[in-house]
Order: C-alpha cells, then sequence, then structure tokens
C-alpha cells in the first residue's frame, strides 16, 4: 500500500482527500503545516505529499526547499495545491516530479495527479 502525506491548513480539506485517497487503497498521514509535515516524514517514508503553499508556521515553499535539501527526500513526487496562480508558484515546482492543481480542486482532479505521480 502506497502512503500520502497530506499538509494542508484546512482540516476540513485535508480529511476530505484523505478520505478520498483512502477510499481508493492509500494509506493517509496528514499535516497542518510543513513543520508537522517534516515530522510525519521523519515518522517514516511516504510514497507521495500532496501540499499547499500558503500555510502557517511553514508554509509550502519552505517545505519543498527541505525537500530538495534532504538526499533521501528530494525525489519524493509532490502535488501541490493552492490558490495561488501557477504563475507565483512556479519556482515551488522545481525538477522533482511535481504536479500543480489550482484551487478549488476537483477529487478527480486530485485522484489523476495522484495516479500520475505513483500509480
Amino acid at each position: 500500500m502506497k502512503t500520502v502525506l497530506v499538509v494542508d491548513d484546512e482540516p476540513a480539506l485535508a480529511w476530505g482527500i484523505g478520505l478520498v485517497l483512502q477510499d481508493e487503497g492509500y494509506a493517509v498521514v496528514t499535516a497542518s503545516n510543513g513543520r508537522e509535515a517534516l515530522e510525519r516524514l521523519a515518522g517514516g517514508p511516504v510514497d507521495l505529499v500532496i501540499t499547499d503553499l500558503m500555510m502557517p508556521t511553514m508554509n509550502g515553499f519552505e517545505l519543498l526547499g527541505r525537500l530538495a535539501e534532504s538526499a533521501t527526500l528530494r525525489d519524493v513526487p509532490v502535488v501541490i495545491m493552492s490558490a495561488m496562480a501557477r504563475a507565483g508558484a512556479e519556482a515551488a515546482l522545481g525538477s522533482a516530479p511535481r504536479v500543480y492543481l489550482q484551487k478549488p480542486v476537483t477529487v478527480a482532479d486530485v485522484l489523476a495527479a495522484v495516479r500520475k505521480l505513483i500509480g
């Protein structure tokens, strides 16, 4: 079973995405900001990270920077979900396998992105 880390400061959104992914057979871990995400990642590997960019404590840009600096995490695929226009988020896309989804997102969009990156 593949594990997905969902990082969003909107608990209802993280819960909803997690529920959909669990129904599709994925294990799901959640975090409400980048700092919590790094704590979850320290607890064990994940196959994919879904993250918002605009969050308190540690935003998605900082989280993605930390992932890029880590030899063990830099190649983890990422789905970026943000209300920010894609042009403003270009720096977050980086070189690792990434998909950008502009909020509001649909369940179909999220599932397509996850399947594209990890099957």
